[in-house]
């Protein structure tokens, strides 16, 4: 299969260009846990916006970036989000979004010279203190170190000439401990306020386990007395489970969407609206799961005997269909 670069402009075919390498759109998916589903969600947008064909083009889950346009020939990681590789910023083809490429890269550049120089000065002090603890050692260690260092020459003479032409602010700045105390004190506030948002936010997300806080809401939207036995239930029916990778929706989500559907009689559209997916997305949801409390379950169900049904048959339906009905269906409950 061709790949071709989503980015408007840029002609790059994984068939005509063997060495370029071409990513996909980030996914959602449960595995990162919710910090990195909401990350997730966020620069899936993001990737969408940089793109600038938001509507333009239906197959989106075929879509593809090549690797000129990251700084680096390849996204950084989920949890890099100040690394300028975490979305796509080079030759984007348009200027609806103004992307500051070269200071992101200055500041790339600055932290990879400052650690290629922090090991260097490891190595050093490594070699004091070992000279210093044996000294009849010296020649060896000198030689080995000589070698390290005429190995690592062009690397170490590039890093310096790069710092000395570099103008870094932070180390031209008089810090004292009260301020570093400050700082650490603000950081450690504005952690702790990040963690409680995004708890808030799973909070508000409908269907999932923090969002059925209270026994009364277990019991209106599924019908069970509380969220233990919520729990118990549908760890029952999760062995039955297919993996889906391309669900918007964690297990939990999927199994609240279909009680929610069986106790409240919800439209697909409204449960739709409600999980954030799509109408056929909600609609196979439901149905795979009826499938899998019905083989779980099936054994659950006792239908009486026929004699039973004739001894306990309302006399109404008894005088108008005598002993021919085998059950009574409300049908308002399944039209």
């Amino acid at each position: 299969m061709v790949n071709f670069c989503a980015v408007f402009g840029c002609s790059s075919r994984s068939k005509r260009e063997k060495g370029k390498s071409f990513f996909r759109l980030p996914k959602v998916v449960c595995n990162q846990g919710n910090d990195g589903k909401i990350l997730l969600k966020e620069r899936r947008e993001k990737w969408i916006n940089a793109t600038n064909r938001v509507g333009n083009y239906p197959d989106i889950l075929r879509t593809r970036i090549c690797s000129d346009h990251f700084i680096t020939g390849k996204p950084a990681s989920l949890f890099s989000q100040n690394d300028p590789d975490w979305v796509p910023s080079l030759n984007m083809g348009h200027k609806k979004f103004t992307f500051e490429v070269e200071k992101p890269r200055e500041r790339y550049l600055r932290h990879k010279n400052r650690s290629l120089l922090t090991s260097r000065n490891d190595s050093m002090s490594c070699r004091n203190s070992i000279i210093n603890l044996n000294p009849s050692e010296y020649s060896i260690i000198d030689f080995q170190i000589e070698n390290f260092e005429n190995s690592e020459s062009i690397v170490s003479e590039s890093v310096t000439i790069d710092c000395e032409n570099l103008v870094d602010p932070s180390v031209q700045t008089d810090m004292t401990v009260k301020n570093i105390n400050q700082i650490e004190t603000e950081f450690i506030y504005k952690n702790k306020l990040n963690y409680n948002l995004r708890a808030n936010l799973v909070k508000l997300h409908v269907g999932t386990i923090e969002w059925f806080d209270t026994d009364s809401k277990v019991t209106f939207y599924t019908g069970l007395p509380n969220l233990k036995i919520l729990y118990c239930l549908f760890n029952f029916l999760k062995p039955l489970i297919t993996e889906n990778e391309n669900s918007v929706l964690s297990y939990f989500e999927e199994f609240s969407l279909t009680l929610m559907r069986l106790r409240l009689n919800l439209f697909i559209r409204d449960l739709a609206y409600r999980f954030e997916t799509s109408k056929s997305t909600s609609s196979k949801v439901f149905l795979r799961w009826i499938d899998i409390m019905y083989f779980r379950m099936k054994h659950l169900i006792k239908w009486p005997a026929r004699n039973e049904l004739i001894e306990t048959m309302p006399l109404c339906f008894r005088k108008y269909f005598e002993t021919k009905v085998a059950v009574i269906i409300d049908y308002l409950k399944y039209s």
